[in-house]
């Protein structure tokens, strides 16, 4: 599986998708301050990709409810057999932390 929200915009409104990944906002921004995992900004390899690559993608979700099909990623089911959600009681706990800063280096 894929990300299809990387797939020319002419592939991706006429096929239909398995993904692990379900954005559904049509114009995609990195929200990560890590300079290779940061989407946002322009990437050109002349002789190779002589074109802003993020025209590929501009317009369209990752994911289109009714045409593509989201598939989580695959857990093992003892990793859910603790979980609130199938009733389990929630774990006591005596400590609280709120962390609201952001690490990376230069941003507030």
């Amino acid at each position: 599986m894929f990300n299809a929200g990387y797939m020319p915009t002419s592939i991706y409104q006429n096929a239909s998708f398995l993904l692990h990944w379900g954005r559904m906002d049509p114009e995609h921004t990195s929200g990560s301050g890590w300079p290779p995992d940061n989407y946002s900004h322009p990437i050109i390899f002349p002789g190779y990709q002589d074109k802003d690559w993020r025209l590929n993608y501009k317009g369209h979700p990752c994911y289109t409810p009714g045409k593509d099909l989201v598939i989580p990623a695959f857990k093992h089911y003892h990793h859910f057999h603790t979980s609130n959600l199938l009733g389990v009681p929630p774990v006591n706990r005596d400590i609280l932390l709120s962390f609201n800063k952001s690490l990376h280096e230069g941003r507030p």
